[in-house]
This record gives structure tokens, sequence and C-alpha cells, in this order.
């Protein structure tokens, strides 16, 4: 009877073991989905602005070069951080997407003063943004750093 009982903790401890183990691997690969669809939607929100600046640039031709787009490079600790840094950046800037480049000629520190020294809260942290490069072209481009803390 004990060699019964033996076995029967045995199998409770396997399928104990098991189910942990399949419950790590399953919170993994939801990570990992969940990473891949905030990407994509990233890049599905780029394409849309996209979309729509060619299509305002095709029934309203303007002479005066405009900010067309806006490219965030972010240095963040992990990859979910990053992309949500990113999407932060453009939103707070997308005001500026299609003003004429000569906003920016006469205050070019507005992307550091907006940005700079700002703290963004991913999955209950807090980030603060520091702002290395911004580069003020038809593709505005700004490059930022994200520490964590705030």
């Amino acid at each position: 009877m004990s060699a019964d009982r033996r076995l029967l903790a045995a199998l409770a401890c396997g399928v104990l073991l098991g189910a942990s183990v399949m419950l790590v691997y399953q919170g993994r690969e939801i990570t990992q989905l969940r990473l891949q669809y905030n990407s994509c939607t990233t890049e599905k929100e780029a394409l849309d602005d996209q979309v729509r600046l060619l299509s305002a640039k095709l029934q309203h031709p303007n002479p005066q070069p405009v900010i067309e787009s806006i490219q965030v490079d972010a240095r963040a600790p992990d990859g979910l951080t990053q992309l949500e840094v990113v999407d932060f950046v453009k939103k707070q800037l997308a005001f500026l997407v299609d003003r004429p480049l000569s906003t920016l000629d006469h205050n070019p520190d507005l992307p550091y003063r907006l940005l700079d020294g700002r703290t963004v809260t991913i999955d209950q942290q807090e980030f603060t943004i520091r702002v290395n490069t911004v580069v003020v072209a038809k593709k505005l481009f700004v490059a930022v750093t994200v520490t964590p803390g705030g």
C-alpha cells in the first residue's frame, strides 16, 4: 500500500512540475506575442499616417516644405519599453506633422523642451526620457535614451 502512495505522490509532483513549466513557457510566449503585437500596431499607425499625408499632398500640393513624419530611435532596457516610448514620443510630437519646416527653424529646441526629463509609466514602472539628438528635416528624427526611475 505504501508503494501505491509513493506512486501517487510522485505522479502528483510530476503533474505540478509539468504544469509549472508549461505556465512559465506560456508566459514567455504571451510576452513575445504582446511585443510583436505592439510593434505591428505602431507600424500600422505609421503607415496610416503616411497614407493620410500622401493623400493630402496629392489633393493640395504645398510649395513650402513641411514635416512629413517623425522617426524615433529609443535606447531602452527592453523591447516592450522601447516600443512604448517610441509610441509616446510620436504622440507627443504628432502635432508637428504637416507643419512647415520653418516652425522648427524658428524653435529648434521645441522637441527637446517637450520631451527631455519627462517620465512615462510602463507596466507600473517609471522611466525618464532624455533627448540625445534632434534632426530637423522633412522626416523629423529624434533619438532618446530611456532610464528607469523617476
